[in-house]
């Protein structure tokens, strides 16, 4: 996302991704903690959008855990790739 981008009013949507690889914390046995990775996507518009992943996270595949849609615009339950 560009500043530009991020500065402009009516923008209403965002993905953010949650990389459970990289956390940064060791557990009490000094191992790094893995967990499972999330990419949220926030739509606050009237109308369904399509959200392209970024390239390095499109050769994986994703499900869909909330979906607060009144309409289900996704398929709950179904993997994504």
């Amino acid at each position: 996302m560009t500043e530009e981008q991020w500065e402009k009013e009516l923008v209403k949507a965002i993905g953010i991704f949650l990389n459970g690889e990289k956390i940064g914390t060791l557990d009490i046995y000094d191992n790094h903690v893995i967990d499972t990775s999330f990419f949220l996507l926030f739509n606050a518009e009237e109308h369904a959008l399509e959200f392209t992943l970024p390239i390095n996270l499109k050769n994986q595949s994703w499900k869909v855990v909330i979906d607060t849609s009144p309409t289900h615009w996704i398929d709950k339950g179904k993997v994504y790739q």
